[in-house]
């Protein structure tokens, strides 16, 4: 019996050893996993000009967004049963947060929203994200400048 225990605190060390020694490597891999990432050049470029991905448009109210100005979005998503849509995004150029916001279905079948993006140190800041139903999604980027 105290063999076994002596044994069994033995491979605990060693566990928490080998988990220790690797944690970053180990770290490293689930986030790059369960990292959703998103290149420009496969994006849907947000500006006052529909764009087109997979049947789905998409139009902003501007070209380009200022932060702390609120902005309107209009996607035109065919045939889908639902209520709202999620854009959620990401700063490409530096970490500024998720910001999510939702959009809600008109009596034209189309969702519209506004978008408020946070302000940044930079003068100039590209975002890269979603626009989702919950199963289905297109990849989105778009700019603002202060």
């Amino acid at each position: 019996m105290n063999i076994a225990s002596s044994a069994m605190k033995v491979i605990a060390v060693l566990l928490l050893f080998g988990v220790g020694f690797f944690f970053t490597d180990i770290k490293d891999a689930l986030i790059s996993y369960s990292a959703q990432t998103v290149q420009i050049e496969e994006t849907c470029k947000l500006s006052s000009l529909p764009c087109t991905k997979n049947g789905i448009d998409i139009e902003l109210e501007k070209d380009v967004l200022t932060p702390l100005k609120p902005s309107s979005i209009t996607v035109n998503w065919p045939n889908l049963n639902t209520d709202n849509l999620i854009v959620s995004l990401k700063g490409h150029e530096m970490e500024m947060g998720n910001p999510i916001f939702k959009l809600s279905k008109n009596e034209n079948h189309q969702f519209n929203g506004t978008i408020l993006l946070p302000i940044c140190t930079q003068n100039s800041m590209t975002w890269v994200g979603t626009i989702s139903d919950g199963t289905t999604s297109v990849s989105i980027s778009l700019k603002a400048v202060q």
